[in-house]
């Protein structure tokens, strides 16, 4: 391309320039200090065009695209909102539970405690019992509940090193304390006073005698005084004939038959 070809093609750009300057009107409070230059100008406009083309074709969805975009945001940001007062009031609800829970809790564990230790003096004449709450090892766990029984003339002892008729009748204090602090319908007992010699034995089955009254029993037992002062008998025995048969017997507590004097004179003595 010769010289004089390429000033006329600058002039052309300038031309355009010039024109498009003049379509976009002046520039309020803005006056140029010197002419331009129109050789800069051409340069101007050559970057420009340079860098217009490497932008890319342009996107005629763009408008309707950001449109959508925004509709999503504001949807968005309308569930997270939803989700936060939701959050907020779940955290308000469950402050609620917890305080119900801990009011409760600290309702029935008053009655228990109270109904153990008066069970654990039927129990273990002239001995103290107590239920006594432990605060967590670490930050986050829970309470716990420790049980104090110390029968009478003895030293306090772990319950590790108690016999296991004395951990029975401590097990089953406990129990029949929150039967007497929340009684239900009936409770089923399988086989609690196993390992209980005659003299402890006596004694719970008169607790059990003594709480007849409020609830029901349904007990389960191989031991003979426990099924001499039940009310209805229910069991399984070998007929004759080699058969299992399932027998029922409801037993008169006024009458002293002679399979159950010794033990209701003891039961007498118990409660007494």
């Amino acid at each position: 391309m010769c010289i004089r070809d390429s000033l006329h093609s600058t002039a052309v750009e300038l031309r355009l320039a010039e024109e498009r300057v003049a379509e976009a009107g002046p520039v309020t409070g803005e006056v140029p200090e010197e002419p331009l230059d129109p050789v800069a100008v051409a340069e101007e406009l050559a970057d420009l065009e340079r860098r217009r083309l490497n932008i890319g074709a342009v996107n005629e969805l763009a408008a309707q695209e950001r449109t959508e975009l925004a509709e999503r945001e504001q949807h968005l940001t309308e569930q997270i909102d939803d989700l936060q007062q939701s959050s907020e009031s779940l955290a308000a609800h469950l402050g609620e539970l917890d305080n119900a829970v801990d009011e409760g809790f600290e309702a029935i564990f008053t009655a228990v405690s109270e109904r153990f230790a008066e069970v654990v003096g039927w129990l273990f004449p002239g001995g103290t019992g107590r239920l006594r709450l432990v605060e967590p090892e670490d930050e986050d766990g829970e309470q716990g509940v420790l049980v104090e029984v110390v029968p009478a003339n003895k030293r306090p002892r772990p319950m590790s090193l108690m016999s296991g008729g004395e951990r029975s009748l401590i097990a089953m204090a406990f129990m029949l304390s929150l039967a007497m602090a929340r009684p239900a319908p009936f409770y089923l007992l399988d086989e609690v006073e196993a390992a209980l010699d005659d003299a402890n034995l006596r004694r719970f089955l008169g607790v059990l005698r003594r709480l007849a009254g409020e609830t029901q029993f349904i007990v389960i037992t191989h031991q003979q005084p426990t099924v001499e002062i039940a009310d209805t008998l229910f069991g399984v025995t070998m007929g004759a004939n080699g058969v299992s048969q399932i027998l029922s017997r409801r037993l008169a507590q006024t009458v002293e038959g002679p399979a159950r004097p010794y033990v209701r004179r003891q039961l007498r003595l118990v409660g007494s």
